[in-house]
């Protein structure tokens, strides 16, 4: 019977490979047709787990199934399906069976064509584009965002995806050769390069990281960026505005170049283009911002709807503001002297107190009072203003999300520096915000980040007077990378960053890494996996990961399902059943009681989720400051534990009960010292970021207190740390310079 068996799915199997129809036949027949094709396949796991390009002698299609998971480059397959039109995009949609006949195969040759020739002809075929140029060179590429660039006098489109190695790399200056999958969403065309050996330079010399800007005094900076080869020469271009009016400079050339900006006023802007040259090879960057320190007090309050928990104060206890903030919002715009730019997506004050009358005396009184809203978004406080203050709404159109920024800029532009200050955090302008959400606010006195702040403003504005210019207004992708991210504010270093243009994600993913020995999290919406893939890393490297999401993105999400295996109890859900209203906090703290290392919170409007980061319009601030990071603490220790969370390890009966290690940073030479409730052997191993172990070395001790000096003999970098004593287990991070 198992042979009968057998032999009849072999004859089936033989039967459909004899079934298989070329793919140009099968691109002409009608959508709903079932067919079989066989092919090559052109990609892996690039574009998602369930999507498949492959093409024959004769044509490509797009194969769409949870069945293709385990498919590779390089398979040649056979797939039956339904033929489907997604979006434009022929597909075979549900595939019913899939045979891998063969594996690593060599793949069609791309067919070189024009911008123009993108089309049916070529749609799901490897193709190519020579001499093509970006109109966005010098930025980084951001996933899930369409990029134009020009070849041959033509222009075209390509999509990076999320999941591609080029998501977070430079987007070349110089002309190259761009191969990809020629796609189709809707009516656009669009070319889909699947990872880094896609893009091909001309130029052998290539910036390997953006300018950046350190050293921030009030009268100056230092601008520096690398490349993989050492250029013969390096300088600027730079200006106090886009037009670069200064002209030339010249840079210290090195693989690091570096210059120095000098002789400056407080909080100015300096445009800047960076270019490092090698025989006839020219990298470049886009136009960058900088600005200097301001002469502001530099003070920082943050305030929380919520109680706190000020038993873990270790600073200054932190403020809470029960049904009040709205008030609190009044009294700062009764402050404003000259000028108040809102950006807000909800505006509702059923209950609250009078904010839009606030804003109208403000007006009424001579103030400029500028409002941006998110259209899509029920603001029906926005009837209750005076009709002379000027309003424009975020777009509805395809591919665009929401604005979703809560941020009110006062007196950017006044004489008096302590007069500007930037009020942000995660509160909209409604009574359940305000009085029932769990929520922060964060008020800056910084005229540097005022200025930053009041750019993005004019950009969605369309115009940096009184009226908004609807013509010139640019939302989301259409905005530009053009304002300053690096400030120094009372003395401590503090980043901003505005989406979707900042390459946010990214940014949270680089503040999560710095983590050495805390990292807590609280959020409304967390569904990006590469964030939570970061926090199972760093809760298997530090001392203590621990967050809380709402329920609305909760246990559902893949987030959660990444996380949660490994936090265990350390990832809290908010209940609902216990709670008045939602988490709607987006904030992280790194470090908190860490001091010698660099404790932050990031907080703003930004949610962890694709949405955040690639469509919307939203905004990030990344404090560097011990007594910031303790306060949101002690607004994060009070709601974790109101949740049934538990946050201390108690080490009063553990066998291993602390270790030390110093120098660190260290030069690869440190001195370990590992605390003992009794003798053991103990085991200590270092590991890189890769997971590879460096050093290992065990030994038995007799005292309680055990001390040895170690020496790595490894490259810089951050490594890992790990110390074992029977069954218990301590790491640690060190910087390796």
């Amino acid at each position: 019977m198992t042979i009968k068996k057998n032999f009849t799915a072999l004859f089936l199997l033989l039967q459909t490979f004899a079934h298989a129809q070329s793919i140009n036949v099968v691109r002409s027949m009608p959508t709903g047709s079932t067919v079989t094709v066989s092919g090559i396949v052109t990609n892996g796991a690039e574009f998602g787990n369930n999507t498949r390009y492959l093409q024959d002698a004769t044509a490509g299609i797009n194969g769409f199934s949870n069945s293709l998971s385990n498919v590779q480059r390089g398979d040649e397959v056979t797939l039956t399906g339904v033929l489907y039109d997604f979006n434009g995009l022929l597909e075979l949609s549900p595939v019913s069976l899939v045979v891998v006949n063969s594996n690593g195969n060599t793949l069609p040759q791309p067919v070189s064509i024009t911008p123009t020739q993108m089309g049916e002809t070529y749609e799901s075929q490897l193709v190519q584009i020579q001499n093509a140029v970006f109109t966005n060179g010098g930025q980084t590429f951001n996933g899930s965002t369409n990029y134009t660039y020009s070849a041959n006098g033509q222009s075209g489109t390509i999509r990076i995806n999320g999941n591609s190695n080029l998501v977070g790399t430079i987007i070349p200056t110089q002309p190259v050769s761009i191969t990809g999958i020629c796609s189709q969403f809707f009516a656009n065309y669009q070319l889909l390069p699947r990872d880094v050996s896609d893009i091909s330079l001309s130029s052998s010399l290539i910036m390997t990281q953006l300018p950046e800007a350190s050293n921030i005094s009030t009268t100056g900076f230092r601008v520096s960026w690398q490349t993989n080869l050492l250029p013969a020469q390096s300088y600027i271009v730079y200006g106090k505005t886009p037009a670069l009016e200064l002209g030339m400079a010249p840079a210290i050339a090195g693989t690091t170049s570096e210059v120095f900006v000098t002789g400056a006023m407080p909080s100015e802007l300096y445009y800047m283009r960076c270019f490092s040259v090698l025989g006839t090879d020219t990298a470049a960057s886009a136009v960058g911002v900088f600005i200097t320190q301001s002469v502001s007090s530099g003070k920082t309050i943050c305030y929380f709807n919520k109680s706190v928990d000020n038993s873990v104060s270790t600073t200054t206890p932190a403020i809470t503001l029960p049904n009040t903030i709205d008030d609190t919002l009044i009294a700062y715009i009764n402050r404003a002297k000259q000028s108040i730019d809102v950006a807000i997506y909800n505006f509702n004050q059923t209950n609250l107190s009078d904010i839009a009358g606030a804003l109208n005396n403000a007006y009424t009184s001579g103030k400029t009072v500028r409002l941006i809203y998110n259209s899509n978004t029920s603001n029906t406080a926005l009837t209750l203003l005076n009709p002379g203050i000027n309003l424009i709404g975020s777009p509805n159109a395809p591919g665009y999300g929401i604005m979703h920024n809560k941020f009110v800029v006062i007196d950017a532009y006044s004489n008096n520096a302590n007069d500007a200050l930037v009020w942000t955090g995660s509160t909209n302008w409604t009574e359940g915000q305000i009085n029932d959400d769990a929520n922060n606010v964060i008020i800056i006195q910084d005229k540097s980040l005022a200025i930053a702040y009041t750019l993005e403003f004019n950009e969605m504005y369309g115009s940096p007077t009184s009226t908004p210019n609807t013509t010139a207004a640019k939302f989301g992708f259409d905005k530009g990378d053009n304002t300053p991210h690096e400030f120094v504010v009372g003395g401590k270093r503090l980043q901003c960053y505005f989406s979707p243009t900042d390459n946010v994600n990214n940014r949270i993913i680089e503040t999560l890494n710095t983590a050495q020995s805390t990292c807590y999290f609280a959020l409304l919406s967390f569904t990006r996996f590469d964030v939570a893939s970061t926090i199972d890393v760093l809760t298997q490297q530090i001392f203590l990961t621990a967050g809380i999401i709402d329920d609305s993105s909760g246990s559902a999400s893949t987030a959660y399902n990444i996380m949660s295996p490994v936090m265990g109890n350390k990832l809290q859900v908010y209940n609902h059943a216990i709670h008045t209203g939602v988490m709607h906090h987006k904030y992280a703290i790194i470090d908190e009681s860490a001091v010698n290392s660099d404790p932050q919170v990031l907080t703003g409007s930004h949610n962890w989720s694709s949405s955040a980061t690639q469509r919307n319009d939203e905004n990030t601030v990344i404090v560097h400051d011990a007594t910031i990071a303790n306060q949101y603490y002690q607004e994060f220790y009070k709601r974790f534990y109101e949740n049934g969370g538990v946050l201390a390890i108690d080490n009063n009966n553990s066998l291993l009960q602390s270790f030390i290690l110093y120098p660190n940073p260290s030069n690869g030479t440190f001195k370990l010292q590992v605390n003992l409730a009794q003798v053991s052997n103990i085991k200590v191993t270092v590991i890189d970021m890769h997971g590879r172990v460096v050093f290992q070395n065990e030994t038995e001790t007799t005292e309680k207190i055990w001390q040895q000096n170690l020496t790595l003999n490894v490259t810089a970098g951050i490594y890992v740390v790990k110390v074992t004593a029977g069954t218990e287990v301590l790491t640690q991070k060190l910087l390796v310079q």
